[in-house]
């Protein structure tokens, strides 16, 4: 999955702040319409309440002949018109208050929602660095590992090349030092080289080459002269 990026974390808080706003600002506004409701519930209980009086004094008034309704039925009446309006100015006013009881719980699920989903992303932003950090750690030990064999490789190999007898240099090699050993070798051969050169020809060079280049290493172009 694509990863998520610092800027739309922060995208998410705002929109969650501004949620939990719009969330405040409907408590705020249902808190002054609830005291309205109660207001205007009151008002309708009284006036109604008004009415019923002066409907009862205009009836134990009430003359025999009169041809029209009294002062205080008149008013009974216009008690009764008025606690009608309070009543439906209340029911309206409810109407409203249901309506923004509901966006207040639409608005506080929205805040939830954004809530665990940014702490849902941190967790995964924070998981996917963790691994990410664990994984050049491990390609670091790989490398520093490698470079131990390495460097463990080239000290075998340079302490080998230590133990191993140093070749001398062709210079070295026709500067001849004889031990008593090579002596009697080279005596003895050169005796049956003398022997076979009486006898066919050649072969004292040939044994006189040999030991140069077998007994003292003597490149061949000096042994050759020789």
């Amino acid at each position: 999955p694509p990863s998520i990026t610092q800027e739309e974390i922060e995208s998410m808080k705002n929109e969650a702040l501004a949620a939990e706003k719009k969330a405040m600002d409907a408590e705020s506004t249902a808190q002054e319409l609830t005291e309205r409701v109660d207001s205007l519930k009151k008002n309708a209980a009284a006036l109604a309440q008004e009415a019923r009086e002066k409907q009862t004094i205009a009836a134990s008034k009430r003359k025999i002949f009169s041809t029209g309704p009294s002062k205080k039925a008149i008013e009974a009446e216009k008690a009764l018109q008025a606690a009608a309006k309070q009543r439906r100015l209340a029911e309206e006013t409810q109407k409203q208050l249901d309506a923004k009881q509901a966006e207040i719980v639409q608005a506080k699920a929205q805040v939830d929602r954004l809530r665990e989903q940014i702490e849902q992303t941190e967790l995964e932003v924070a998981q996917a660095a963790a691994a990410s950090m664990e994984k050049q750690k491990r390609v670091e030990a790989q490398k520093a590992e490698e470079a131990q064999k390495a460097a463990a490789a080239e000290a075998q190999k340079q302490a080998l090349d230590a133990q191993k007898p140093r070749r001398k240099s062709k210079a070295e090699r026709r500067k001849l030092k004889f031990t008593k050993k090579q002596y009697i070798i080279y005596a003895i051969s050169s005796f049956f080289g003398g022997v076979l050169t009486g006898w066919i020809g050649i072969a004292i060079e040939k044994i006189t080459f040999i030991l140069l280049t077998y007994v003292h290493e003597v490149d061949v172009v000096a042994a050759g002269v020789s």
